[in-house]
C-alpha cells in the first residue's frame, strides 16, 4: 500500500478513500460483544474536524471502550519526543481540503528492524449514540490518537488484538526501542538510590517510560483506596526532585504520572494534586516543575509511594538510530535532556529441528545447539550496562 497513490487516485476521481484490507465491518472490530458498530467519518462527527488542534501533547488522549491503555500509555510518551512523534504521525496528514483530504492516512511502526508504513481510511467505529467506541481526543474536534488506535489495530489485524497487552510492546513498535522492566514494590528500601538512578538517567537519555499495578483477580479495573487502578497501565512523564520542605532535609524525588483514562480516579496520597505538600511549596518551585490542578488523570507522586504501590516499571531505551535523527536536526531543538552514547548490535536466530533447536537445560546431550552469542567487556570499563533484549516474530498473530 502506498498513501500518495491512493490519495492521487481518489483526489482524481472524486471520492474519499475505503481502505479494503481494513474494512469498516465486525471482522475488523474483532470483539463480537461490539454490536450495532457504526462508522463514521470525523467529518460527520464534527464538520470542524482537525488532525492535530495546536500540536500533540501528552493531556489528549482518552481511553475508550478497549482495554487498550497499553497502547495509550506509549502514545502519550510519544508526544515528548517531538522528532520521533513526526516519524510514526507524518505530518501530512490532514483534512484540510487544501492540503489534500482524501480520507486516506498513514503511519509508521516498526517491526523486526524496519519502519513500515500502514494506511487506512478514516472511518471510525461509533456506537448507536454517534460517540467514538474506542480511543478519542479530549479535544472533540482532534482526531489523531482515534486514527493512530486504528492503524495500530490493523497493524495487528482488528480492534480486539488490542485487547490487553504491555506498554513496552507499544513502546518498541511506536519507538524501536529496547525495552527492560523493574519490580519496584519488591524492591527494598536500600534500593531506592538504584531506582531513582534508573528513572533519572533514563529521563536525560530521553527513554519512556511506563508503570502499572497487578491485575485484581476479578480482571476488573479496581480501585485501591489511595486513588491506583489495578491492571491499569500509567505512563511517566516526568521525572525530576525538588528541595526538601525542611531546612537541611533531603531532596524530594517525585515522579509525573498519567492515566490514559484523561479524567476520574486519581492518586490521593502524598504530593496528589490537592495536597498540603505541595500548598508547603513556593509558587516559583510548582512552577518550575510545572504542577497543574487539572481533572486530567495526571498526578505526582513521591518514589517511595511509587515503590510502595507500583508493581511494574517498563522502560524503552532508545536506540542510536533515533538519537541521531534528534542530532541531525529532524529533532527538538529545544530539549534540555542530555543523551549518552551507546551501540547497538542485533542478531537474528532460529530454532531447528534437528540442527538448532536444543531444547532446554535437562537435555545436556543437545543443549549447546542451541543458537549462542558471546559477549566481551573490556577491562577497565565502569559506569557502563549491557541491555539484552529478545524479540519473538508474530506474537500476535
Amino acid at each position: 500500500q502506498h498513501f500518495y497513490t491512493f490519495r492521487q487516485q481518489c483526489l482524481s476521481e472524486g471520492r474519499l478513500f475505503e481502505d479494503p484490507d481494513f474494512p469498516a465491518t465486525d471482522a475488523s472490530i474483532g470483539m463480537p460483544k461490539f454490536t450495532n458498530v457504526r462508522w463514521k467519518r470525523p467529518k460527520e462527527l464534527t464538520p470542524t474536524a482537525r488532525f492535530f488542534i495546536d500540536g500533540a501533547s501528552r493531556l489528549d488522549i482518552c481511553q475508550g471502550a478497549l482495554n487498550d491503555c497499553w497502547l495509550l500509555t506509549a502514545a502519550t510518551n510519544l508526544t515528548s519526543h517531538p522528532w520521533l512523534f513526526r516519524r510514526v504521525l507524518p505530518g501530512d496528514n490532514s483534512f484540510q481540503e487544501e492540503q489534500q483530504y482524501a480520507g486516506v492516512f498513514h503511519f509508521r511502526f516498526w517491526e523486526f528492524g524496519q519502519w513500515v508504513e500502514v494506511v487506512i481510511d478514516d472511518r471510525l467505529p461509533t456506537d448507536a449514540t454517534g460517540k467514538l467506541l474506542f480511543g478519542r481526543s479530549a479535544n472533540g474536534d482532534e482526531y489523531w490518537s482515534a486514527l493512530l488506535e486504528k492503524a495500530y489495530a490493523k497493524f495487528y489485524g482488528s480492534y480486539g488484538a488490542l485487547d490487553g497487552g504491555t506498554a513496552r510492546e507499544a513502546m518498541q513498535d511506536l519507538t524501536g526501542g529496547l525495552t527492560e522492566f523493574y519490580q519496584p514494590k519488591k524492591m527494598t528500601d536500600g534500593q531506592e538510590d538504584q531506582l531513582w538512578d534508573i528513572l533519572r538517567s533514563g529521563s536525560e537519555m530521553g527513554s519512556l517510560f511506563a508503570c502499572n499495578l497487578k491485575s485484581d483477580p476479578t480482571g476488573e479495573n479496581v480501585a485501591t483506596k489511595e486513588g491506583l487502578l489495578r491492571g491499569h497501565s500509567y505512563s511517566i512523564t516526568k521525572v525530576c526532585s525538588i528541595p526538601g520542605l525542611v531546612s537541611g532535609s533531603d531532596d524530594i524525588r517525585l515522579l509525573r504520572i498519567r492515566n490514559p483514562w484523561g479524567t476520574g480516579i486519581e492518586w490521593n496520597g502524598r504530593w496528589s494534586d490537592k495536597s498540603r505538600e505541595w500548598k508547603s511549596l513556593n509558587q516559583a518551585e510548582r512552577k518550575r516543575v510545572g504542577l497543574t490542578v487539572e481533572n486530567d488523570g495526571e498526578f505526582w507522586i513521591e518514589l517511595v509511594d511509587f515503590m510502595k504501590h507500583f508493581d511494574r516499571l517498563e522502560v524503552c531505551h532508545l536506540s542510536p538510530e533515533l538519537h541521531s535523527i534528534e542530532e541531525d536536526g529532524a529533532g527538538d531543538r529545544s530539549s534540555s535532556t542530555r543523551r549518552y552514547r551507546w551501540e547497538l548490535s542485533a542478531l537474528d536466530g532460529q530454532w531447528i529441528r534437528d540442527t538448532t533447536a536444543g531444547g532446554n537445560i535437562s537435555f545436556l546431550d543437545t543443549f549447546p545447539l542451541n543458537p549462542q552469542y558471546t559477549i566481551h567487556v573490556q577491562d577497565g570499563t565502569t559506569g557502563s550496562g549491557v541491555v539484552i533484549a529478545l524479540m519473538q516474530k508474530y506474537r500476535r498473530a
